[in-house]
């Protein structure tokens, strides 16, 4: 036991006073914990719309020439969440599925993966959070930047 303390009093110094030197290179990609930030809620889809000028922002023109289309999901604070793309019953007929929300470049990104069907862990969906307020979520599919989908909180 005295052995244990010397080397206790003896090493603890030596290593304390160590200096280790890394390099950080500019991080793009960092993932946060799954947090009440807004996205955390019941929505549901009320339009979708195009981005005709590829400026990634929802124009007011683009917003008049939505329409309607159905999709639901539920995202819970533990990173769970329930995914419907079904026109009725939504919560319902939903499936078990799991959310993660990443940053890329300054933006919020939603990636939505299956947790019950034979597609299980497989990506869903991902998107980039355009806007979210306490009624409405603003998403840009990831897949070519081109459709926006715009969800209302139920």
């Amino acid at each position: 036991m005295r052995l244990l303390a010397f080397g206790y009093l003896f090493f603890l110094p030596i290593l304390s006073s160590r200096t280790v030197t890394t390099q950080i290179d500019r991080v793009i990609t960092t993932q946060q914990p799954t947090t009440d930030d807004g996205i955390v809620g019941d929505w549901k889809l009320v339009l979708e719309t195009y981005d005709d000028n590829h400026n990634k922002q929802l124009d007011d023109a683009e917003r008049k020439k939505g329409f309607s289309n159905h999709y639901f999901y539920r995202f819970s604070a533990d990173g769970s969440c329930i995914i419907s793309p079904f026109a009725s019953n939504q919560l319902k007929s939903g499936f078990k599925g799991k959310y993660q929300v990443t940053e890329k470049n300054g933006k919020k990104i939603i990636t939505t993966y299956w947790d019950e069907t034979d597609q299980k862990g497989q990506r869903e969906g991902q998107y980039t959070v355009i806007s979210v307020s306490k009624t409405e979520l603003v998403l840009l599919e990831t897949t070519a930047d081109h459709t926006f989908w715009i969800f209302n909180r139920v």
